[in-house]
């Protein structure tokens, strides 16, 4: 810079430009020399913090293969200034919303959801960068994936002799033998039949080791008729007739 110079009470102001090359704090001095001397004064220059609070673990447990589980958790903006986020996360794991904006001192909730395709351990990273890629924050995902097993006391249910016009019921149980939920429906294998029995209900979920009542109604409409039907059970990941 060309010299200065200053008569007495005079000021002149200096202008200081800060270009940073790197994200990292800037320590330097500006050096002024007299005639008769000289001196420093010291300049520091500091990045806004940039910090996202996460959880450190989001776990899901046992999920029934191929139904989905979602758990939400609380994000915060612990920095200084607003930032642009964006998540990466492998399947059979998803977040969302998968990108969003926080301002200083924010909090948003986030989803994740977990669908498993068959009967494993699955362990993911949920990544959290900024816009320019840099990582700011991660969650490690954990999630088992479980076969549905539900069965029923008995595969027939005979109804022997019922008088035309005439109903008749039998109770059959139905039992989660699972260590997960299983929601099951139950359906006719024959679309054309001719519907003399029914059944209900004809969806539900049970919780694990539980057990349900399923009714089965036969009403004959014709006589001397011999009638039978198949009805289905199924699962996300079981079916028995």
């Amino acid at each position: 810079p060309d010299p200065i110079k200053l008569s007495p009470g005079m000021s002149f102001a200096v202008k200081v430009t800060f270009r940073p090359v790197k994200k990292e704090t800037y320590d330097d001095y500006i050096e002024f020399i007299t005639a008769t001397g000289g001196f420093r004064i010291p300049i520091r220059a500091t990045l806004p913090l940039v910090k996202l609070q996460v959880p450190a673990q989001l776990h899901f447990g046992y999920v029934p293969a191929n139904e989905v589980a979602s758990k939400s958790f609380v994000i915060k903006n612990a920095g200084e200034i607003g930032i642009h986020y964006k998540w990466k996360l492998n399947e059979p794991f998803c977040v969302e919303p998968a990108e969003g904006y926080l301002d200083p001192k924010k909090s948003a909730s986030v989803t994740a959801t977990f669908k498993p395709e068959d009967a494993s351990v699955f362990v993911a990273q949920a990544v959290c960068t900024l816009q320019d890629g840099e990582r700011v924050a991660s969650l490690k995902v954990v999630g088992v994936g479980k076969y549905s097993h539900i069965s029923l006391e008995t595969n027939l249910v005979d109804f022997d002799s019922v008088l035309v016009g005439h109903s008749a019921t039998r109770v059959v149980r139905l039992s989660n033998h699972s260590v997960t939920d299983a929601a099951y429906a139950i359906q006719r294998k024959d679309k054309e039949h001719d519907r003399v029995f029914r059944i209900a209900p004809t969806k539900g979920r049970l919780r694990p080791s539980q057990y349900e009542n399923v009714s089965v109604t036969y009403t004959p409409n014709a006589s001397g008729v011999f009638s039978s039907e198949t009805f289905v059970f199924t699962t996300a990941s079981w079916t028995a007739e």
